[in-house]
């Protein structure tokens, strides 16, 4: 070979083959650990739309609905709500909300929804009623199965609805 030749000897082929691989490596990693985080993220904001789906559902009921029964340690209630009949005319309909096997079913009639899955608790108490109100405000509290309680995925929501026993 001559002096001037711009070629390259085996020895430096194969360093900057090493450093393209470690480079092409550390990409893979870094894409891997990104596509986990999205999964894991997407997962637990699928979480978080049931159980806001059910605390709306659960609200709305509660909040119009008569007769309020909270039991098996606030696990269920049970509610009458006030629908139209097809036939037209009105009447109030028996609402029964239980979690089991870690789904949160509603049940009116003999109609059963599921309305969130991944559900470790269901919490439906009626708390203390402030002076001069008709009726005790009730929390209902909904927590995400499968997560630990100092995990950032950890998902709790809760809200408190005061029951009117009215037609919207």
């Amino acid at each position: 070979m001559q002096k001037g030749d711009a070629g390259m000897t085996l020895v430096e082929v194969a360093l900057a083959m090493t450093i393209a691989g470690i480079l092409l490596l550390m990409g893979q990693r870094l894409l891997n650990t990104g596509m986990s985080v999205v999964s894991v993220e997407s997962h637990r904001m699928e979480g978080n739309s049931g159980v806001r789906w059910v605390l709306s559902w659960m609200a709305r009921d509660l909040r119009y609905g008569r007769n309020i029964r909270i039991y098996d340690g606030g696990s269920s209630v049970d509610c009458q709500v006030f629908v139209e009949k097809s036939s037209g005319g009105f009447l109030w309909n028996d609402v029964r909300y239980t979690l089991e096997a870690g789904t949160i079913q509603r049940r009116e009639g003999a109609d059963k929804k599921p309305l969130a899955s991944g559900i470790e608790s269901l919490r439906v108490t009626r708390l203390t009623a402030s002076p001069g109100s008709v009726e005790a405000p009730i929390q209902i509290m909904v927590k995400q199965a499968g997560h630990r309680r100092n995990s950032r995925s950890f998902v709790e929501l809760s809200t408190v609805v005061v029951p009117r026993g009215v037609v919207p």
